[in-house]
């Protein structure tokens, strides 16, 4: 997991083949309405609008996609744990690529101009009561960016 503010993300350009299109979404392109966009490569980006919850009782995590989420209105509480500190209730659905576990995690509270990175290892669960405001309105752009795509630092 990585949590950090926009004025950083150049820091982790190099980690992700669609981290520079991620920047460039979020700098350059503006705000977009609620929805699904294709971004090439089989990656995306989802616009979502919402308001807080109370936490689930149940962690998520993904196999083929990074969670990168840019906090862009609003606020919002994630909380994470490694996947392999977690009891798994449902295995990963392979087509929807989304399981679920059980346990105990960390939690931080994000704010616009923040941004998270969740990779396969990660289990979290997002949209959650933040514990400085308690229910709060969000807007975030939730980029899923294969896996498969990261630069590796090992040749």
């Amino acid at each position: 997991m990585i949590v950090d503010v926009l004025k950083n993300m150049d820091l982790y350009l190099g980690l992700h083949a669609a981290f520079p299109q991620v920047k460039d979404w979020v700098e350059i392109r503006g705000d977009r309405p609620e929805g699904l966009y294709e971004l090439g490569n089989d990656n995306y980006l989802i616009v979502r609008e919402g308001e807080t919850r109370d936490p689930t009782s149940l962690f998520e995590a993904h196999d083929r996609y990074i969670d990168f989420e840019v906090m862009m209105k609003g606020a919002e509480r994630t909380e994470w744990a490694p996947r392999s500190d977690l009891y798994m209730t449902d295995a990963v659905d392979p087509v929807k690529d989304i399981g679920f576990f059980r346990g105990n995690g960390d939690g931080i509270d994000i704010v616009a101009g923040m941004f998270y990175i969740y990779f396969p290892q990660d289990a979290h669960k997002n949209n959650c009561h933040t514990q400085s405001i308690g229910s709060c309105d969000f807007r975030k752009y939730i980029f899923k960016l294969r896996a498969d795509q990261v630069i590796s630092s090992h040749s």
